[in-house]
Formats: structure tokens, sequence, C-alpha cells
């Protein structure tokens, strides 16, 4: 897993004019603000590292290192987004989703889930998607992609503030338009 990422590094970069750019345009287009997100993880650099990005993001973040321990959390009515390995001892991410999934709704059973894994082949892929997660994020993480993927899933994109920025001609953000 890539541990070198740092918002504090992409915050050094400088526009033209001297102004700090933003660590990601899509932050331009969705907000995890107080969103509330379970990482789950018998991993403890992962998750922790999971932890910290999402609360550098302004995300309320549970974190829990076994599925009986994410269970108790996801019971509670917490968590909005759970954010769970796949490949844990005991009970696995699957696992983990199917107990999840048999709750009331009003207990967490409705809770969206995405997997968080280093099984990234098509297969895994969807075999993740057919187990009932809304979505899949292979290890290691790229942050963009686990910034959008959690926003999506929580309902939490701005589609139109992505459109804004279009040009006549296509172009986003300054970028060649995209044939």
């Amino acid at each position: 897993m890539r541990l070198a990422y740092t918002p504090a590094a992409e915050e050094k970069r400088r526009d033209a004019h001297g102004e700090t750019l933003k660590e990601s345009r899509f932050h331009d287009q969705a907000s995890l603000a107080r969103l509330r997100v379970l990482v789950v993880d018998d991993e403890t650099d992962a998750r922790e590292m999971v932890r910290r990005l999402l609360e550098d993001w302004k995300a309320e973040v549970k974190t829990a290192c076994t599925a009986d321990e994410a269970l108790a959390i996801i019971r509670t009515g917490w968590a909005e987004v759970m954010v769970s390995d796949i490949g844990m001892p005991g009970a696995d991410g699957y696992e983990l989703l199917r107990r999840v999934r048999a709750l009331p709704a009003q207990d967490g059973g409705t809770t969206a889930a995405i997997a968080l894994t280093a099984f990234a082949r098509s297969e895994d892929r969807t075999q993740a998607m057919l187990s009932g997660f809304q979505s899949h994020v292979a290890k290691p993480v790229e942050p963009t992609e686990l910034f959008a993927t959690i926003a999506a899933v929580a309902g939490r994109t701005n589609p139109q503030a992505g459109m804004a920025k279009q040009g006549t001609a296509g172009a986003v953000n300054g970028e060649a338009p995209l044939p």
C-alpha cells in the first residue's frame, strides 16, 4: 500500500499567482465534510492511512479491525458509509457485508459499502459488486479515486460544479477537450 501521500505535500503546489492549489479538482465537485465513515481493515497501517485521508477531507471516522467490531458500530446506526477490506482473518469482508445486510434498515442494514482490497482482478471486482458492495477500490489506494468513490456512494457529488468548469469547446479546467 502506498503511504507516501500527504495532503500537506499537495498543498505546497502553487498556481501562477502564488495561491495554494487544491488537492484535487474533484474537491470542488464533492464533499465528505461530516460524512460518517466506518473503515474496516485488519492491517493497522492500511486502516490508519485511510482514516487520516478521510479526516483530512473532514469526514467523521470510526475504525474497526474485525468484522465483529465493525458490526457493533454498524448496529448503532452511526455509519453512513462502510469502507471494508475483503481479505480479513476470521469473518472476511463478504461475511461482514452479509451480516450487515441481514440487519433491519434502522440498525444499519442499508449502510452503503465499498470494498477496499488488494484483490484487484476484474473477477474480484465483479464478485464484490455481486456480493452487495456498491463499489470496489483496489489497493494500493489512490487517494483521488477513494475520495470520488466515497462521495459518489454517499450521494455527495455535485455534477453541476464540474459542468460549470467546462468551456464551450469542451475543455475542463484548462485541459484540452476530449476527442
